[in-house]
Parts: structure tokens; sequence; C-alpha cells
């Protein structure tokens, strides 16, 4: 009967124990140390500072994506230890709902639309926020569109190599050597 009694009251017991993982908002960000302070959820309680965990990272390089309050995060407590959480994962919601991407492919978004579309079938996409785009095609081929302005500009040399045929199609073209 003692170890029924142990089951039940393990079970019991567990019940009542918070999740190992819990949702969180971030209520604060420190760009120098990469990390926030949060308010966990449900319950409203705030936290001190966590590190913000990211997807990679090394010795001076790795992907950060800096914080912003009202974002909604993912927190783990390693070892149990619930006065160190880390934040595992950023996560969507009706909020902060998720740019539109395809099965297959990534989508780097900025919120002031500026995006990278990395495509299934090898293309990617960069499209600046005033809807300027250069697409790199499957088979690495740049093209451009800038709407009636492309300019290029470099502090030394500009280079134009083609194996074949470059043309240059316009009302005028001005060559100032």
């Amino acid at each position: 009967m003692t170890d029924f009694m142990d089951l039940v009251g393990r079970e019991v017991l567990m019940t009542h124990l918070p999740s190992p993982n819990r949702m969180a908002e971030v209520t604060s960000y420190n760009e120098k140390t990469h990390a926030v302070k949060l308010k966990i959820m449900p319950e409203g309680i705030e936290t001190g500072w966590a590190p913000l965990g990211s997807i990679a990272i090394g010795n001076g390089f790795g992907v950060a994506v800096g914080a912003k309050a009202g974002d909604m995060v993912m927190v783990a407590y390693p070892e149990g230890d619930h006065s160190s959480p880390i934040v595992i994962s950023r996560v969507f919601s009706d909020v902060q709902k998720a740019p539109k991407v395809k099965g297959g492919e990534m989508v780097i978004w900025h919120e002031s639309g500026t995006r990278d579309v990395y495509s299934e079938d090898g293309s990617h996409t960069k499209t600046h926020a005033t809807g300027g785009t250069m697409t790199w095609d499957k088979n690495g081929t740049l093209v451009t569109d800038n709407g009636d302005k492309t300019v290029a500009t470099a502090a030394g040399q500009v280079t134009t190599v083609a194996s074949k045929t470059i043309q240059h199609t316009a009302g005028k073209i001005l060559l100032n050597c």
C-alpha cells in the first residue's frame, strides 16, 4: 500500500508543479549584454536579467536579434533552477504575427518592411522597404529592379565582367572619363 500511496503522491505533486518551460513577456532589453528582463506568465512575476538565446553563436560571430518590450518568449530553467531563466525561443502571437513564409523557405523581415527571402528553388531576393529588389536566381544570376533608377557607387573601381555580352539600354548613356 505504501508504494501505491507514493505513486499517488508523486502524481499529485507533478500536476501542481509549474511547467519546466514557461511563457514570458520581455519588459526590458540590454543591447550590451544581449539580456532581457521578463514578466513570467500567467503570474506576472518579474525576473532579473536573463540571457537571450540565439540560433547560432560563436566567439565574435553569430545571429543576434535585439529584443523589444512586449516580445513573447519561451523560458527554460536549466537544472530546474527558477532563479536562473534563459530565453530559448521567441514566439509569435496575435499581436506579433509571423511573416508569411512558404514551406521550405526562410524569411528575414525587418519591421520597416525590408526583407530577405531565401526560396526553396535556391533563389534569394532582397527587397528594400521602398520597393527596390535584388534577386539572385537559382543559377546565381543577379537581377535588380529599383523602379526608374539604379545606382552603383564605389570609392574605387567598378568592374563589369561578362563572358558574352554587356547590354546597356537607355534614352541616353553618359560616360565621363
